[in-house]
């Protein structure tokens, strides 16, 4: 390992790293012993975790001293090597400290340990190894070794350094292009999380159409969500229309998912890609299910027509995709009635039932339709789904209060869990009719989800002030805060009654 040392004239340095003068004028010997390296090791260490806030001491002055260190002192950086090795946080720290002379060590870092990883996932690595990064980063002599930390051998180190060279805005120079080329020679098998924090860092630096070399790697990275755009996308656009040749060679890969994630681009991006409308519409004959559904949302944000993709949207709504094809369907306006069959269909046996229902909900006259159905989910085995039939019906504007208190007061004991969150959440609305259920609701009140329970005490009314008051004694903080919001809540509608009273 071959260091350059820099030289520091700090009183620190030479007093952590000089050794003492010999008596009598003599020559000072050059060997120190083990004693000695380990001590500085040690002191640069303390140093650290001062500056770091994790030791006692003045941590403006630790930061200085520590930004002092004898920058070529091979022994203090031999030393820290191990601790480096085994991700000592504070090994680190001095590492980013003694400048360039560690940057061979830090190499080893960067390529070796999990911190560096951790960090880097979060889409830069401004976090790791900062005072080296700059001191890269900056322009001078030092360029050249960044250029050549932008082409190592690991793949960690190249992710590292092109992070550096983004982030210090050098996309005027070939060493932005050069240190961008090992990125855009990829395969489908070698693409990893790296190019995708490769494709965030583009993105997030807004470099145009020098990232153009990127478009390739760019649409392999698209996320494929919908209505969600992502870094790839964010880039794409950035791009500009150049980049939509490598999103129209997509569509004609022969990987399905290609496929499916340039449709998913097309319809978050209509506008910037409405030429690509052709090819959008050739997938709606895909034989690739997700295919069809993904280009099943494009073609509705290209040209907000559902003619086209009826039969499209009730077969992914039948397939093993249903799921997706729903999310799809969730982006469409308008009523959407040639649904109604299906969603009477897909009720009873699919597991997003208040998602359907929602949709019912919005489906025009038709929907009432629907209603044998909506009312066997009422009165069906799954609690969740008859608290989600409550509200549906009552949109519809076909609900019997009292049928739907009876249906859930009798759910009430016996849920657990999410349905039994669901179960409470549906109560409200009936006020005052859930007032038998005072003693199960005075039960609830103590239990896991007493906010959900004094909401709906809080609906009854006042015949449930003397529950409440009692909560009010409970040594459960959060018991006592729910009741108290409920009580809160009875005395203000109280208030407003007897003022529109009065004002009558």
């Amino acid at each position: 390992m071959t260091f350059q040392p820099l030289l520091s004239c700090s009183l620190f340095a030479c007093v952590l790293l000089t050794p003492p003068a010999v008596a009598g004028g003599a020559t000072p010997r050059c060997e120190e012993s083990s004693n000695d390296d380990s001590n500085r090791l040690d002191q640069a260490l303390e140093l650290a975790r001062i500056a770091t806030g994790y030791g006692a001491g003045n941590v403006p002055e630790a930061k200085a001293r520590l930004a002092q260190l004898a920058y070529g002192d091979k022994r203090l950086l031999e030393g820290l090597a191990p601790l480096v090795q085994r991700e000592d946080p504070m090994a680190i720290v001095v590492l980013d400290h003694v400048g360039l002379a560690g940057v061979p060590l830090a190499r080893e870092f960067i390529g070796a340990t999990r911190p560096f990883v951790k960090c880097a996932t979060q889409y830069n690595a401004r976090s790791v190894l900062p005072n080296i990064r700059a001191a890269l980063a900056a322009d001078g002599p030092h360029r050249a070794l960044l250029a050549e930390l932008a082409q190592d051998s690991n793949i960690a180190v190249r992710e590292w350094a092109f992070g550096v060279i983004v982030e210090s805005n050098t996309q005027q120079e070939p060493l932005f292009s050069q240190a961008l080329k090992p990125w855009t020679d990829f395969s489908d098998e070698t693409i990893s999380g790296r190019h995708f924090r490769i494709v965030a860092y583009l993105a997030e630096a807004k470099v145009g159409s020098k990232a153009l070399p990127a478009a390739s790697l760019a649409v392999r990275c698209l996320e494929g969500s919908i209505n969600k755009k992502c870094a790839a996308t964010d880039l794409l656009e950035d791009i500009g229309e150049q980049a939509l040749p490598a999103v129209k060679a997509a569509f004609a890969s022969a990987s399905a998912s290609q496929r499916r994630r340039a449709a998913i681009f097309v319809g978050n991006c209509p506008e910037f890609a409405a030429s690509l409308k052709p090819e959008v519409e050739h997938c709606l004959e895909d034989p690739d299910t997700d295919v069809q559904i993904a280009a099943a949302f494009a073609w509705w944000n290209l040209t907000h027509d559902t003619s086209r993709i009826e039969s499209v949207l009730i077969a992914g709504l039948h397939s093993a995709s249903g799921i997706t094809a729903l999310s799809v369907v969730e982006t469409i306006g308008g009523e959407k009635a040639f649904l109604i069959p299906t969603w009477r269909e897909l009720l009873p046996r699919y597991a997003a039932k208040g998602r359907i229902l929602w949709q019912l909900t919005q489906a025009g006259p038709r929907r009432i339709e629907a209603v044998p159905e909506i009312r066997s989910l009422l009165h069906g085995a799954d609690p969740a789904a008859a608290a989600s039939a409550c509200w549906a019906l009552e949109a519809f504007g076909l609900d019997d209060p009292a049928e739907s208190v009876e249906v859930l007061s009798g759910w009430l004991p016996k849920t657990r869990g999410m349905d039994r969150y669901a179960v409470l959440g549906a109560l409200p609305r009936y006020g005052s009719l859930a007032k038998p259920m005072l003693p199960l609701l005075a039960e609830e009140l103590n239990s896991g989800m007493s906010q959900k329970a004094a909401d709906v005490l809080a609906a009854i009314g006042e015949d449930s002030l003397p529950v409440l008051e009692e909560a009010l004694k409970s040594d459960r903080s959060g018991v006592r805060q729910a009741a108290q919001s409920a009580i809160d809540s009875i005395h203000a509608k109280k208030h407003e009654v007897d003022l529109h009273d009065h004002a009558g």
